[in-house]
């Protein structure tokens, strides 16, 4: 799911009960943004039945200060489809824009598409 930091940042949290991982993902690999995607996955962690091991998302970086949003959805894309746009250069991430009706600063535009949407203010 994707998940909006402060309202400011896009990460994307994936649990997999098939298995057992909850995996982060951050696009712009900020410790701090990390720091608290990871205290998120578990408290997720601690109310399931089974362990689940976390794993950090080893995927693609922006090269901007905008396009998490779009980082974010594509992860979880990825993680359910294996016919998930994998161009992430400049232009690869505009289609990706255009394509969700995405346009800078409205990442919640993405996220109404996939409709799984968490807004965190932790």
């Amino acid at each position: 799911m994707p998940i909006n930091l402060s309202g400011v940042h896009w990460v994307c949290l994936v649990v997999d009960g098939t298995a057992k991982k909850i995996q982060v993902y951050d696009s712009a690999v900020s410790a701090m943004y990390l720091k608290r995607l990871k205290n998120i996955a578990s408290e997720i962690a601690s109310t399931l039945p089974d362990m689940y091991e976390e794993i950090v998302f080893d995927g693609p970086l922006q090269k901007d200060g905008d396009s998490c949003g779009v980082f974010a959805c594509l992860q979880l894309w990825k993680s359910v489809s294996s016919k998930a746009p994998t161009d992430v250069s400049e232009s690869g991430v505009i289609k990706l824009q255009n394509f969700a009706g995405y346009s800078k600063g409205e990442a919640s535009l993405v996220v109404e598409k996939v409709d799984a949407t968490v807004n965190v203010g932790v």
